[in-house]
This record gives structure tokens, C-alpha cells and sequence, in this order.
């Protein structure tokens, strides 16, 4: 998590669609995080979008991203029918989560 003496944030983003294309710079603009690694359904779709967005990885699996020691925060970025699935197995692997709008009902139990 750390380049140096500058904090950095390492990010998986799941979702190659239009949330990846406001997250990925969003998460550059910072200049304290980089997207590592892309996760979509699509391996083809994957592959392009990353190359697009500047993300050094990809991949249509999330248990990888999930495994991988070098990532420190998922960033969910599919769409709402999809997005608790994500959430719920990033909070119970231990890996802190960036989401929007996560639909659920029953409503997510997250414990603090």
C-alpha cells in the first residue's frame, strides 16, 4: 500500500462498463490510488476496457481479485441487480469496498 514515502491504493474494479469509465480516473486523479486489475463478464470487452482505462490488469474472475495480496479496496461498479453478490463476498474475504447505490432487500448487514 505504500510507493515510497507517498501512500498508494491499490484497486480492483469490478464492472467494465460506465461506473469503470468514472471510477478508473477518478481513482488516478487522486494520485494516491491505481487501478491493478478489471473484472468483467465479458473476456474480450475485459481486455479492451482495461486497455482504455489504464489498468494494468484484468480478468473475468472475482475470487481472483479477492485472493490477490497486492489490492487493497474493490471498487464495485456493475450494475444494482448485481452489485450486493460483489459487496457481500469483498466484506467476507476481509477487503474493504467502494459501492454505489447497493440494492438489497433484505437491506445489507454490514457489522462495525
Amino acid at each position: 500500500m505504500s510507493n515510497g514515502s507517498t501512500p498508494f491504493v491499490s484497486v480492483a474494479i469490478v464492472g467494465a462498463g460506465t461506473r469503470a469509465r468514472v471510477h478508473a480516473p477518478a481513482i488516478r486523479s487522486t494520485r494516491l490510488g491505481r487501478g491493478v486489475l478489471l473484472v468483467g463478464r465479458d473476456p474480450v470487452g475485459t481486455t479492451r476496457m482495461a486497455g482504455e482505462l489504464g489498468v494494468a490488469g484484468h480478468t473475468t474472475d472475482v475470487s481472483e481479485a479477492l485472493r490477490r495480496a497486492d489490492i487493497d479496496v474493490l471498487h464495485v461498479c456493475t450494475p444494482n441487480d448485481s452489485d450486493s453478490r460483489y459487496v457481500q463476498a469483498a466484506l467476507a474475504a476481509g477487503m474493504p469496498v467502494v459501492a454505489e447505490n447497493v440494492k438489497r432487500r433484505p437491506a445489507l448487514s454490514v457489522p462495525c
